[in-house]
């Protein structure tokens, strides 16, 4: 018992209890991450930024005191239970999770994937070209109808030898695609942005620009399917401007913005950044009255109010079908999972898995979806 302890063991026991204190003060504020405002309560964002780091630490400590002092375990757990709901985002537990079956016939399956700009950033050609034979090497052997991949980067002339967009359509059957070209390049030979491509027709498509202050956008397509009409919709939202712009360097490889502000200033600039893209994805959603599927790298985390404020309604397929934290991009020491795919009360979702692969700074979604009939 800590009574028959030597003082120094009694202090160091105190000393411990008040840095768990600490620890669980921020998580408590995590817990209303997606709730508050995330530039006026910033640290709330913050600290669901780092969820599952502090979720470990609540456990630990939680098995800690149940030996040591039981009834300091008690703070450990009002906490944890305070943070249920994003426990729940942040580990998804399914049994069945992963593709275990092939897909059916009737069932359509998306991919969404952020390319790195087709390893445009490598260290020279032959890398970049070995990293981007990955890329279509994954993708061909998963055969999705519908992929969504942001920060693509690619020439738009016929014919030309880094024209990705040719190699989708003769190779790999994708006859149908719909590009934003956000960011030009060599006199607008090649452009960076988000694509869907698609096996099935697209009959109509559309493009909404961000804000001034940010010229990435979102794109639609209406895709023909099962004989309906189902929008698909996907975007790249701004980053949280934590180190380089990878867009803005692709135009001028001087540029690397806000190097010289401090990381408050840096992600104060980026949720406000979020925050008005948000409210535009909001309206695009809104807009449609089809069968449903968002796509994207949201470059934020489940507990975050970007992601409950776009998500909304709809459901999350990782959540539905994945099992695990699920990380999709990776950052050291703190993997996120800020690539989604959401879809409507229209769909209901079969088998979702990640993909893993080194050719690029992130993990892609696979998920395969079943039209229900309205």
């Amino acid at each position: 018992m800590i009574s028959k302890m030597n003082p120094n063991k009694k202090i160091f026991l105190q000393i411990l209890l008040i840095i768990n204190l600490c620890f669980l003060f921020v998580l408590a504020f995590g817990s209303f991450a997606g709730k508050t405002h995330p530039v006026t309560f910033w640290p709330f964002s913050l600290a669901g930024l780092f969820f599952p780091i502090l979720f470990t630490i609540a456990i630990a400590s939680l098995l800690f005191w149940c030996f040591v002092k039981p009834k300091y375990a008690l703070f450990c757990l009002a906490i944890i239970l305070l943070s249920i709901p994003n426990i729940i985002v942040s580990f998804p537990i399914n049994f069945k999770s992963g593709l275990k079956d092939s897909k059916k016939t009737d069932q359509l399956r998306v991919v969404t994937w952020n390319v790195n700009l087709m390893n445009y950033s490598a260290k020279n050609t032959e890398t970049a070209i070995k990293q981007n034979e990955k890329i279509f090497k994954t993708l061909y052997e998963l055969n999705a109808d519908v992929i969504c991949l942001q920060e693509m980067f690619t020439a738009v002339i016929p014919d030309k030898t880094y024209n990705f967009i040719d190699s989708f359509r003769s190779h790999m059957g994708y006859t149908y695609h719909y590009f934003s070209r956000d960011f030009p390049k060599f006199d607008g030979k090649f452009y960076s942005g988000t694509i869907i491509l698609s096996k099935y027709k697209i009959v109509d498509s559309n493009k909404t620009s961000f804000p001034v202050t940010n010229t990435r956008s979102i794109i639609r397509a209406g895709i023909l399917f099962q004989n309906d009409t189902i929008d698909v919709v996907s975007t790249h939202m701004q980053n949280l401007n934590l180190g380089r712009d990878l867009d803005k360097s692709i135009i001028d490889s001087t540029i690397e913005p806000g190097e010289d502000a401090d990381f408050i200033m840096k992600l104060k600039y980026g949720y406000a950044s979020q925050l008005t893209q948000v409210k535009t994805i909001q309206k695009v959603l809104d807009e449609s009255k089809r069968p449903l599927i968002f796509t994207g790298d949201l470059n934020n985390v489940p507990t975050s109010y970007t992601y409950l404020n776009i998500k909304r309604k709809m459901k999350d397929a990782w959540i539905q079908q994945g099992s695990g934290r699920g990380a999709t991009y990776k950052f050291i020491p703190n993997d996120m999972r800020i690539d989604y795919i959401f879809y409507n009360q229209f769909f209901k979702s079969i088998q979702t898995d990640r993909i893993i692969s080194n050719a690029s700074d992130h993990y892609g979604v696979v998920t395969d979806l079943q039209l229900i009939k309205k």
